[in-house]
């Protein structure tokens, strides 16, 4: 039995990051890698903190926005046996802690596999693992990506 993908059309792709590159133009330049069995979006989180400067107008303490937590997305991926540059590809960003642009393009179009929008997530890849491979059935890999920024959602022209 094979995976299924979450829609048709819905895939991950990379395109390298430039600190001079814009997310927006990470679409263009970006190379597919696989198609997406599963996708756990990134829940954003900022830490509050305390500002514990007296004033004589009120003793509550106030708190302060501060830095936030991008996230991680989480993937489960999907190649034929065919397909051993993509999960190589994985592997090397993963081995080398290269920060990329990754782009999700999502299968909008239910009747094609025609992707009309995607979003832009700047980050690294922070774990990476291979599911059980069985004879004649596609390869199931898992990867999560930490956020450096915030995702970029664009349509696709």
């Amino acid at each position: 039995m094979s995976a299924e993908n979450i829609a048709k059309g819905v895939t991950l792709g990379h395109a390298e990051f430039s600190t001079s590159t814009e997310a927006t133009s990470a679409i263009g330049s970006s190379t597919s890698i696989a198609s997406i069995v599963n996708v756990t979006p990134p829940s954003q989180s900022r830490e509050m903190v305390a500002n514990d400067t007296v004033s004589a107008d009120t003793l509550w303490m106030q708190k302060l926005p501060g830095m936030i937590d991008a996230g991680e997305i989480t993937f489960t991926l999907q190649y034929d046996g065919e397909s051993g540059e993509s999960a190589n590809t994985l592997q090397t960003k993963f081995a080398a802690g290269t920060k990329d642009f990754w782009v999700v393009q999502l299968g909008d179009d239910t009747s094609t596999s025609e992707a009309h929008s995607a979003y832009i997530a700047p980050g690294y890849i922070s774990d990476l693992g291979v599911q059980q491979v069985e004879k004649g059935q596609l390869i199931l890999q898992d990867a999560t990506i930490t956020l450096t920024d915030k995702i970029t959602f664009r349509p696709i022209s």
